[in-house]
């Protein structure tokens, strides 16, 4: 089983911070603890994969007009993909790391309505742009 230890803007949080032991996967997230393996939330393209995060670009409808989202893996050892790649929902796309030690073991999951590569230290203040995951996974079922 795996648990939520951290949630989206708890203490400035850009997302969420999936521990436990096991993993479950739901229709659009994956919970996952050291060297398991993550699997994509959903269909998506492969933006990046290197430097301990892969993210993901989602196409999804909402009211008949086509949205994009980022989903962001932080803290991932082993990259099971690479940039352009397509990914299925639930396909294997890294396994969990310690971001090379510096943590336990756990996922950085986290969603972005904006468009962009940028890796940044998964805290601020102003989270305009980052959506709750699990809201969001929920409304998207």
């Amino acid at each position: 089983m795996a648990y939520n230890a951290q949630h989206f803007t708890e203490n400035k949080h850009l997302g969420d911070d999936l521990n436990g032991i096991g993993g479950e996967t739901a229709t659009w997230a994956t919970r996952f603890t050291r060297s398991q393996t993550v699997t994509s939330c959903s269909r998506a393209t492969v933006a990046l994969a290197g430097a301990n995060i892969v993210i993901l670009l989602h196409a999804y409808l909402e009211n008949g007009e086509r949205k994009y989202v980022q989903s962001y893996y932080g803290h991932v050892q082993d990259m099971l993909v690479r940039p352009g790649d397509l990914v299925k929902h639930g396909q294997q796309i890294a396994t969990v790391g310690t971001a090379n030690g510096r943590y336990f073991a756990h996922l950085h999951f986290e969603m972005r309505e904006f468009l962009t590569p940028f890796i940044g230290a998964g805290y601020r203040e102003d989270t305009r742009g980052w959506l709750n995951p699990t809201k969001f996974i929920e409304q998207h079922r």
